[in-house]
C-alpha cells in the first residue's frame, strides 16, 4: 500500500514539474506586437500602444525617443540605442492574475537581446525566445500568470539582471503587467496547447537614472553644523 501511495505521489509531483504554462516570448506575435524606446529626454518611463503596435493606439512617444535597437553600433558609454546587443529584454511572471507588478520573478528561459537588422520595421523589438525544451512559467499549471516585460542596458553583456541595472543606474525600463489566461502546455493529448502570445503588453520607454543631487537645505543644515562644530573648539 505504502509503495502504491509512493509512486502515485512522485507520479503527480512529475505531472506538476511540466504541467507549467508556457508564452511565445516575442514582441511581434500576430496578435500582439509592441515596440521598446530609449529614454524621454525627460529621463521619465511612458507606457502606450502605438499606430504600429498590435492592437494599434493613438499614443505618441517623443521628447527625445528612438527605437532601441534595428542598426549596428559597439557596446560601451555613452550608450548607443542602435546597437541591439546593448540591450536585453526579460519576461517577469507570477502566477495567477492581478498580481502587483513588484511580485512579479523573472523567467530565466525567456530572454533575448535586441535586433540589430538594419531595417526599420524591425527597430524596437527583441529577438523571440525560442528555448527548448520550454519548461513554462513556473507554477502556472492552472493556464494563468501575471507577466510583464523588462529591458536594459546590458553594457555589452555584464549587466545580466534587471535589478543589476537598477543598481548600476543604468537605462532600464518595464511594460505594464497584464494577465494571461490561456497559457500554453508542454504536453497534452493528442497535442499540447500551443504557447500564448503576450496579447495586451504596450509598448514602453526606458528611464535614466542619476545620482541624486543634495539638496539646498540639506547642503545648508551640513555647512551650519560644521560652523558650529569648529566655533565650539
Amino acid at each position: 500500500m505504502k509503495k502504491t501511495l509512493l509512486i502515485g505521489l512522485f507520479s503527480a509531483m512529475a505531472l506538476g514539474a511540466y504541467a507549467q504554462g508556457t508564452i511565445n516570448f516575442n514582441d511581434r506575435a500576430g496578435d500582439a506586437t509592441f515596440h521598446i524606446y530609449s529614454p524621454q529626454t525627460s529621463g521619465v518611463a511612458q507606457n502606450g500602444s502605438t499606430a504600429t503596435d498590435v492592437p494599434a493606439g493613438s499614443f505618441v512617444f517623443g521628447s527625445g525617443s528612438v527605437l532601441i535597437g534595428g542598426s549596428s553600433g559597439a557596446a560601451g558609454l555613452p550608450v548607443n540605442y542602435g546597437f541591439g546587443n546593448n540591450f536585453t529584454a526579460q519576461l517577469y511572471a507570477a502566477p495567477g492574475t492581478g498580481d502587483a507588478a513588484s511580485s512579479l520573478l523573472p523567467v530565466t528561459q525567456y530572454v533575448a537581446l535586441f535586433r540589430q537588422t538594419p531595417q526599420a520595421v524591425l527597430a524596437g523589438t527583441f529577438i523571440p525566445a525560442t528555448p527548448s525544451p520550454d519548461a513554462g512559467i513556473p507554477n502556472t499549471s492552472g493556464g494563468s500568470a501575471t507577466v510583464a516585460v523588462a529591458a536594459w542596458y546590458n553594457a555589452g553583456g555584464t549587466i545580466t539582471s534587471l535589478a543589476e541595472a537598477e543598481a548600476d543606474l543604468v537605462p532600464w525600463g518595464e511594460s505594464l503587467p497584464v494577465n494571461l489566461t490561456a497559457l500554453g502546455t508542454v504536453t497534452g493529448t493528442p497535442v499540447p496547447n500551443p504557447a500564448e502570445d503576450l496579447v495586451g503588453i504596450q509598448s514602453f520607454s526606458l528611464q535614466t537614472q542619476t545620482i541624486p543631487e543634495p539638496s539646498t537645505i540639506a547642503l545648508c543644515v551640513l555647512g551650519a553644523g560644521a560652523f558650529l562644530a569648529r566655533r565650539k573648539k
